[in-house]
C-alpha cells in the first residue's frame, strides 16, 4: 500500500512537470508566433530601409526555427506523457484482470475445499452435464444449420458463397467428430467413476 502511495506521488509529480514542461512550451511558441508577427509587420512595412528589412528577415528566419524547436518539444513532451500514460493504465488493466482471476481461483479453491464427497460429486457431474449439454447443442446447431443450406440452395442460389460453405461443412465436419468425442469421453468417464464408487 505505502509502495502504491510512493510510486502514484511519483506519477503525479512526473505528469505535473510534463505539464509545466508544455505549458512553457506553448509560452514560448506564443512568444515566437508574436514575434513573427511583428517581424513579418517589420518586413512589409515600406517606411522601413532595406537593410533593417534584411535583419527583420534574418530574424524572422531565427524565430521560425524557434518556433519549430519549440513545438518540436512541447509534440515530444505529450507523445512522452501520453505513451507513459497507456502504458500505466494498460498495466492497472492487467494487474485488475490478474488479480480478479487469481481471487477467483482462491475463492474457487477455498469452496471445494468446504464441500463434502457427495457435494463433489455433485458438482463434478454437473460439469459433465454441462458440457454434454453445449456439446450436444453444438451438433444440432451443425446439423440445422446444413440442412437450412440444403434447403434453401444457397450454394446454389449464391454460387460465390458456394466455397465458403463447402469449407464450413469440412470444419464443422472436424467440430462434429470432437464433440462426439467430447460426448464419449464423459460418458465413459461417468460410468467409470460410476462402477468404481458402486464396488468400493
Amino acid at each position: 500500500m505505502y509502495e502504491n502511495s510512493i510510486e502514484n506521488n511519483n506519477l503525479k509529480v512526473g505528469y505535473e512537470a510534463s505539464i509545466g514542461r508544455v505549458i512553457e512550451g506553448v509560452k514560448q511558441i506564443n512568444q515566437e508566433a508574436n514575434k513573427i508577427q511583428e517581424l513579418l509587420d517589420k518586413i512589409n512595412d515600406n517606411s522601413l530601409t532595406p537593410i533593417i528589412k534584411e535583419l527583420a528577415k534574418q530574424d524572422l528566419d531565427r524565430s521560425i526555427e524557434n518556433l519549430k524547436i519549440a513545438q518540436s518539444k512541447v509534440t515530444e513532451v505529450v507523445t512522452e506523457t501520453s505513451n507513459q500514460l497507456s502504458s500505466e493504465v494498460s498495466n492497472i488493466i492487467e494487474s485488475n484482470i490478474f488479480s480478479f482471476l487469481n481471487d477467483f481461483y482462491i475463492n474457487y479453491k477455498d469452496f471445494l475445499t468446504t464441500l463434502t464427497i457427495e457435494q463433489h460429486a455433485c458438482l463434478f457431474n454437473f460439469f459433465g452435464y454441462l458440457i454434454i449439454f453445449f456439446a450436444i447443442n453444438s451438433v444440432i446447431i451443425i446439423y440445422y444449420g446444413d440442412l437450412l443450406i440444403k434447403y434453401f440452395n444457397l450454394e446454389i442460389k449464391y454460387p460465390k458463397l458456394g466455397k465458403i460453405i463447402q469449407l464450413r461443412r469440412k470444419i464443422l465436419n472436424y467440430h462434429l467428430i470432437l464433440n462426439f468425442i467430447i460426448i464419449y469421453l464423459i460418458i465413459i468417464i461417468f460410468i467409470s467413476i460410476n462402477i468404481y464408487i458402486f464396488f468400493n
